[in-house]
């Protein structure tokens, strides 16, 4: 798969090779959280807050991947160990490359964050890193028969990913303040083993 442009550029239907090889190769993905997918998805049903069409294309996607991940595990157990170093070998080389178009995306989403200038920059590579595991997380989420665009799928995770981190970051220095706060209070009271008592 070779990426188009220059340095720094992710175009869409590069990174959209990358995710559907990704996830057709996975063979970390066990799968399990099909059930907690599924889960969500009857409770939005029953709730009637998903349309029947979305429901009934969110399970065929979640019947699919299940087929799909026990497929890939079941080839995996039958190769020769010379077809398993070769697999893996190749799934390395994936996870390299779509590793480092994650790392592009979610510098160019911290960019028109204005992260590098705000408060937020001293964690930045934390901010960086938590982006980093979300989209490792949910990327099999991804549905190649539905989702065009794999750019979009992709930035709105980091943007998900982003603002929770910054909101967290937010109640984090708020409790601190009020921390610092009550300290700075209780030094004001009088000592109560000084010389007025």
């Amino acid at each position: 798969m070779k990426q188009e442009k220059g340095e720094g550029y992710i175009s869409n239907k590069y990174l959209r090779e990358l995710v559907v090889k990704f996830n057709k190769m996975n063979i970390n993905d066990t799968g399990e959280w099909c059930d907690a997918y599924e889960r969500k998805l009857e409770n939005k049903n029953n709730k009637k807050s998903i349309t029947e069409d979305k429901y009934e294309v969110s399970k065929d996607f979640i019947q699919r991947k299940r087929e799909e991940i026990r497929a890939l595990h079941e080839r995996y157990n039958t190769m020769t160990p010379e077809e398993r170093h070769k697999f893996n070998m190749e799934f390395e080389q994936v996870k390299k490359d779509i590793c480092d178009a994650f790392i592009k995306v979610i510098n160019g989403r911290i960019i028109s964050f204005k992260l590098v200038q705000s408060p937020a920059y001293e964690e930045i590579d934390d901010i960086r890193q938590e982006a980093l595991m979300t989209l490792f997380t949910y990327i099999n989420r991804y549905d190649e028969t539905r989702n065009s665009s794999a750019f979009a799928f992709v930035t709105q995770l980091i943007t998900n990913a982003l603002n929770l981190y910054l909101s967290e970051m937010n109640e984090r220095n708020e409790k601190e303040i009020a921390g610092l706060d009550f300290y700075e209070n209780l030094n004001t009271i009088d000592d109560p083993y000084g010389d007025d008592n």
